[in-house]
């Protein structure tokens, strides 16, 4: 059944503050076999999820080899829009792709901090295709790489503890099912990065404000990025 409600805004986490609270329901699959061990750092709300081997997979306009994962998660997508009464909602059954590659070498995350830098330095927000997003909690952080409408594009990328992940939605269970808004959905909802008791969504507001963009080009100084 649909339910009526108005916009939802963003609230902006504290880029030197706390990382999120993880729910109960959350769970954690890296234990259920050695192809799930790149799972580690996830922390997801699904009806399943199965592990589908190894692919090549684009990031960044990079190629690489990634472990691939198949999840169905119950999220909330908007159905339609009418003047003076608000957006319509409903719940529905969501295919996602997550790929999970190791960046130890950290290439990747060489390569985001970089990205981030060369928009934020600029007092900028935008690269022209990318927003970015930075948590951090001690020494335990992620970086977000979001593209333009993300909820038409259908994916991101995230890099948390050595590891680059691609979420990508593909296709609602139901083919009848249409909506808006699947992947902000998902990411609020069914998903967190967790390293060393630490649990941050990929992203949750963005563009960021001036004083986190002033605490990111800060640690950039102090070489924080540079292990």
């Amino acid at each position: 059944m649909s339910k009526v409600t108005t916009t939802l805004g963003w609230t902006l986490l504290v880029t030197l503050g706390t990382a999120c609270q993880l729910g109960d329901q959350f769970q954690d699959f890296s234990s259920n076999g050695s192809e799930y061990a790149p799972l580690e750092n996830l922390r997801l709300k699904a009806e399943g999820i199965v592990y589908a081997g190894s692919e090549g997979v684009s990031i960044l306009d990079e190629t690489g080899a990634a472990s691939k994962y198949l999840v169905v998660a119950n999220v909330e997508v908007q159905t339609a829009c009418l003047e003076g009464v608000g957006a319509y909602y409903e719940r529905a059954p969501a295919n996602f792709e997550i790929y999970v590659i190791e960046d130890r070498d950290r290439y990747f995350h060489n390569k985001i901090v970089q990205m981030i830098y060369d928009v934020w330095s600029k007092n900028e927000r935008f690269s022209g295709k990318y927003f970015f997003d930075f948590t951090v909690e001690h020494s335990n952080y992620v970086l977000a790489v979001i593209p333009d409408a993300v909820n038409i594009r259908h994916y991101y990328f995230a890099w948390i503890n050595n590891r680059i992940i691609k979420v990508v939605f593909a296709g609602f269970k139901h083919r009848a099912q249409s909506g808006w808004g699947m992947m902000d959905s998902f990411t609020s909802e069914n998903l967190r990065l967790q390293a060393t008791g630490s649990a941050f969504k990929v992203y949750d507001g963005f563009p960021r404000d001036k004083q986190q963009i002033r605490n990111f080009l800060a640690l950039h100084q102090r070489g924080f990025f540079q292990r």
